[in-house]
């Protein structure tokens, strides 16, 4: 009988060691994921800040060519016609004695005037 209760008591104590170990492992497994996972969440942000970093650097470039653009295409010539399309564009334009005089640029009307008595001046002589 004492014989049966040691082995018993021995079965109860494997039992409770088993139950003890497979805990330990499930924490053990829980911890590994939790680091897994946090690891995986460093790499992703590492990759989302490079592609905003790869991002930037085109529009970077885009901005500086952008402006280069701007600055070769912004000739007093091209500033002048758009000044000139403005004007054509304006719908009410007023003349007489009583309304004011429209303010214009005599240097950019005037430059565009000589530009038109040229071209009809070559286009008679021809």
């Amino acid at each position: 009988m004492l014989a049966c209760t040691i082995t018993a008591l021995i079965a109860i104590e494997k039992q409770k060691v088993a139950e003890k170990e497979a805990e330990t492992q499930k924490k053990i497994a829980l911890s590994e994921a939790e680091k897994n996972a946090q690891v995986s969440l460093i790499l992703m942000e590492q990759k989302l800040m490079d592609r905003e970093g790869q991002r930037q650097m085109p529009r970077g470039n885009r901005v500086v060519k952008e402006a280069e653009a701007n600055r070769l295409k912004l000739t007093p010539e091209f500033l002048e016609l758009k000044f000139i399309e403005a004007i054509a564009n304006n719908t009410k334009i007023f003349f007489g004695d009583k309304m004011p005089n429209m303010i214009m640029d005599k240097k950019l009307l005037g430059s565009f005037l000589d530009s038109i008595n040229r071209k009809d001046l070559i286009n008679d002589s021809q």
